[in-house]
């Protein structure tokens, strides 16, 4: 699976490193604008969870600030990751898809 490969990737290079969770208007804004000067989309933390049957950042914090696109999330074909685009909307996508992502990490 491509986005576990990011995920994986964002771990690699900086320790507790992992795909971003955006909790705030101004974060959307910020990664947004990263998103749409370098690729146009990108994956970000959220993920699907069956058991909770609600979307969920992977780190495991709570989904408290929500930009879809219109008609999403529709989890048509298995689609359970979140992917951002150059406009800082957000569309539920199979999580096999390669493409960019954006990693977050602490600063000491």
């Amino acid at each position: 699976m491509w986005r576990v490969a990011c995920w994986m990737y964002c771990r690699k290079v900086i320790r507790g490193g992992r795909l971003a969770s955006i909790h705030a208007y101004w974060v959307n804004r910020q990664l947004a604008k990263m998103c749409h000067a370098n690729a146009p989309r990108a994956w970000v933390g959220g993920l699907y969870l069956h058991e909770a049957k609600n979307y969920v950042w992977t780190d495991g914090t709570e989904m408290d600030y929500q930009n879809w696109s219109r008609g999403e999330p529709n989890l048509l074909a298995k689609e359970f990751c979140i992917e951002m685009f150059g406009n800082g909307k957000w569309n539920d996508l199979p999580c096999k898809v390669k493409q960019a992502y954006i990693c977050e990490y602490r600063l000491p």
